[in-house]
């Protein structure tokens, strides 16, 4: 998890060394230097919407207090990543359906450091509200540890009626990070930001349960020590793979305009 962050933010400084020499040759000559371009244009509202499965709805607010200094927020709305076919699950050794609950938005509050007057690259800090990670429903068709087959049967599994289902906690975080607010003197504007949220007071609630297949004729309905047994292979599976929902990476890129 902290190498998958590590190499955004490598990548995103890689981006930021880029940037920053191409902006410094633009701005060599006469032009306003970006910091008298922000006083010029204090209001700055951008966005970016995509249709894309799993794609984000952006909203970004900023007013530049000072060259320095500019107050921003941000709203961000995940549309729901494609639901995915039927596979099995090693966790709990069973055939299972896997689809993603509404996506919760994230919104926050941030102070925005422009350091260099002709740059227009930043640093961050401030905080937010949403969730640390997402959050999934599983509903289990077939199993063959828990519910052996009859003797004899010719089916080698086991029908069941059990969901899963893990809720990440909406929490409020601090957010670090830094990005490019690039405005031209026409009122345009470029934003590409990192930020890294922390929340330690995270968490995750897992669900196991007989879901509404029970009332089907001859259903096969798992009982509450079967329940407790799964609810405990599906945490430990999945802690081993996401350790800590303390800590997560952002990106967000707007485009808009300034007046």
């Amino acid at each position: 998890m902290l190498l998958k962050y590590m190499k955004k933010a490598l990548l995103f400084s890689c981006i930021y060394i880029f940037f920053a020499g191409s902006f410094l040759r633009a701005e060599s000559n006469d032009r306003p230097t970006q910091s008298e371009i922000r006083m010029d244009r204090k209001v700055m509202i951008g966005g970016l919407a995509s249709a894309a499965p799993a794609g984000p709805v952006i909203l970004n607010l900023a007013y530049n207090i000072n060259p320095r200094i500019s107050l921003s927020s941000y709203f961000v709305k995940l549309n729901p990543a494609p639901r995915t076919p039927p596979g099995f699950s090693v966790s709990t050794l069973s055939l299972v359906d896997s689809k993603q609950i509404t996506r919760h938005p994230y919104f926050g509050f941030l102070l925005d450091y422009f350091p260099l007057n002709k740059l227009p690259f930043y640093f961050s800090a401030g905080a937010g509200r949403g969730p640390m990670s997402q959050s999934y429903e599983k509903k289990e068709y077939y199993n063959f540890i828990f519910n052996p087959p009859v003797t004899g049967s010719s089916n080698i599994f086991a029908e069941n009626t059990i969901s899963y289902t893990h809720i990440s906690k909406i929490v409020n975080y601090g957010s670090l990070g830094g990005g490019i607010r690039y405005l031209f003197s026409f009122g345009l504007f470029f934003n590409m930001q990192f930020l890294m949220n922390v929340a330690p007071n995270a968490d995750v609630s897992y669900y196991v349960y007989n879901d509404e297949r029970v009332f089907l004729p001859g259903a096969n309905t798992a009982s509450v020590p079967d329940l407790l047994i799964r609810r405990m292979f599906y945490k430990t599976a999945y802690e081993k793979y996401y350790p800590s929902p303390a800590a997560a990476g952002m990106i967000l890129l707007s485009f808009g305009y300034a007046f």
